[in-house]
């Protein structure tokens, strides 16, 4: 047995991690692998060696990529998206040397190789419930959760692979029929479905029903979706699939106060000490989940990065028939940046942060947006809209990564005092006589003396999201939920639980 694999089973193991282990003919490629597991091949993970120069550096770095099994990486992309000049695959004879095995049996766990390299994954895996792999060794694969296996690579998250083409096949006589898959004998060790996946769908496609009649005009009504929402965390999607509801990717940290923090339903949280820097409570930090319109964060800070606050904006006529929650400007209205920003902070407007993105082009923008995520360190978050809509393609963010953009936007005094306004009306620069009173979607705003804001979120995928802040003399603590059935009412608790058990 090849040192990869055994490093990589006293790494799941010691962590108590449940995985498959498969063992079948040797393969050597993604499509003879996804043939004997009976499975496709975007099942598969594809792990690749690199070699590159990141910009500014004359030293070349070894990394790894992991992709789907049906995709090629793009290397433009990559090298874009990372900062690097140069990008090849390396030799044979370098695969060997850096990971101890032959190519075709590299696993994706470049940060157990000696010396690691660091671990680039392509967006498309996250997506994915599960993940396999040849396990340093072209007769043994490996499959567990994909959540799992995040948090013992630590991968930095990016797109920047495509789909391979096949050619069409001329006729019919060209197809050859492949033989049916193979039973292939399993060593389990303790391995389970992932039900949290099967929990956000089977919810999702609740919400999805019960959430059309909230879509009225283009507006979301707040009230219909609380209630619809509600209506929703009152059931057990699970039971409909007849499986338990115990997650199995539920990643913890040990509390910094003795008492165990309350029961929440978000799929991830975390609880920061803004003034000490340090994390007191986290749940699932690392787990890659939609952000919903707590992107509108990153859109703030785009556009505030480059323009004046009283930079006339004018509203496309396209940004007013957004599907989604808005603050109702008139097609081709003139406000100043200011007030569009507030529209998109307090009532968390699509159509403002559509016309945020005009001030170049949509494409262009979330460019920048990607870009600032890298720059503040966001290594886990990619953004595909301005507005936090759920992406058929890739918009992921975790806990950890929206820790590093709170803090960093509250470096911006006009943000913190957009997020933390219960109430504004703004004024139309083109007709002064037009105005647009608003409310802060953040309820804790009017219930919970303290806190500064920040930013709301909800869509079908993402469920409920909320990053708060809370401060008082002596305290400043930052909380946030992701995928939750009851963002204020858990955000309550936990911000309950460390003010009473806070030393």
């Amino acid at each position: 047995m090849s040192s990869l694999y055994l490093n990589i089973k006293k790494a799941l193991d010691s962590k108590k991690i449940e995985y498959k282990e498969l063992n079948h003919e040797a393969v050597f490629t993604s499509e003879e692998a996804a043939k004997v597991r009976g499975t496709n091949p975007e099942e598969g993970a594809k792990a690749l060696i690199f070699s590159g120069k990141k910009s500014g550096q004359s030293e070349k770095v070894f990394i790894q990529l992991v992709i789907q099994g049906n995709k090629r990486v793009d290397k433009e992309k990559f090298k874009a998206r990372f900062g690097f000049d140069s990008l090849k695959m390396v030799s044979t004879e370098e695969v060997e040397k850096i990971s101890g095995v032959k190519p075709g049996a590299v696993a994706p766990f470049g940060n157990l190789f000696t010396p690691p390299v660091q671990v680039f994954v392509e967006a498309g895996i996250i997506r994915t419930s599960e993940i396999e792999f040849n396990a340093g060794d072209h007769k043994i694969s490996i499959r567990m959760n994909t959540s799992d296996w995040v948090k013992i690579v630590k991968p930095t998250l990016g797109k920047f692979a495509e789909r391979i083409v096949q050619e069409k096949r001329k006729n019919s006589e060209d197809i050859k029929m492949l033989p049916a898959p193979k039973e292939l004998p399993e060593t389990k060790h303790r391995f389970k479905r992932n039900k949290i996946t099967a929990h956000r769908y089977v919810y999702s496609f609740l919400v999805a029903t019960l959430m059309v009649a909230s879509f009225t005009a283009g507006h979301i009504s707040k009230a219909e979706e609380k209630e619809s929402v509600q209506n929703v965390a009152n059931q057990n999607p699970l039971e409909v699939l007849g499986i338990a509801d115990t997650p199995t990717n539920v990643v913890t940290e040990t509390p910094k106060i003795e008492v165990a923090p309350p029961e929440v339903s978000a799929m991830a949280y975390g609880i920061f000490d803004v003034k000490k820097n340090e994390s007191i409570y986290t749940k699932n930090p690392d787990l890659s989940l939609p952000p919903a319109s707590v992107t509108k964060v990153m859109t703030a800070i785009v556009a505030m990065a480059e323009n004046d606050l009283e930079k006339p904006v004018q509203i496309p006529e396209n940004c007013t028939k957004i599907n989604a929650s808005k603050v109702g400007f008139v097609s081709n209205e003139i406000l100043t940046l200011e007030d569009v920003l507030y529209g998109l902070l307090v009532r968390s407007g699509a159509d403002a942060a559509c016309a945020l993105a005009n001030l170049y082009n949509e494409t262009d923008f979330v460019d920048k947006m990607n870009q600032k995520a890298n720059e503040i360190g966001m290594d886990k978050t990619i953004f595909e809209n301005p507005i936090g809509l759920d992406s058929d393609q890739f918009q992921f963010s975790t806990v950890n990564d929206l820790e590093k953009l709170t803090k960093y936007s509250l470096k911006y005094g006009v943000f913190r005092k957009i997020v933390g306004t219960k109430e504004i009306t703004l004024r139309s620069l083109s007709n002064p006589n037009r105005t647009y009173k608003i409310k802060n979607t953040n309820d804790l705003l009017f219930t919970i003396p303290g806190t500064v804001g920040v930013k709301t979120g909800f869509t079908t995928d993402a469920r409920e999201c909320l990053i708060y802040l809370y401060e008082d003399n002596d305290n400043q603590f930052l909380i946030i939920v992701l995928g939750s059935e009851d963002r204020f009412g858990d955000t309550t608790k936990l911000i309950n639980w460390i003010k009473e058990n806070q030393k």
